[in-house]
């Protein structure tokens, strides 16, 4: 990623979670770790994206334990 004042930054991706392929609405997710990195300024940003990822049972008799997405 550059900006227009020559800024970069590279972004590692997490992986994609498609979800309501059989019933329900469908939903392509991001799931895990996203990086941002500046290399100029030696910074590393993390950002864990659905950090509480439940199955379909699981869903129905507990709670998330965390916020939706947090930044580290």
């Amino acid at each position: 990623m550059e900006y227009p004042d020559g800024t970069k930054h590279k972004v590692i991706y997490p992986n994609m979670k498609l979800t309501g392929t059989m019933m329900g609405s469908r939903a392509l997710k991001f799931r895990g770790k996203l990086f941002i990195i500046d290399q100029a300024n030696d910074l590393i940003s993390q950002i864990q994206l659905d950090p509480d990822e439940r199955g379909f049972f699981k869903k129905m008799v507990s709670k998330k334990q965390t916020f939706p997405d947090y930044f580290k």
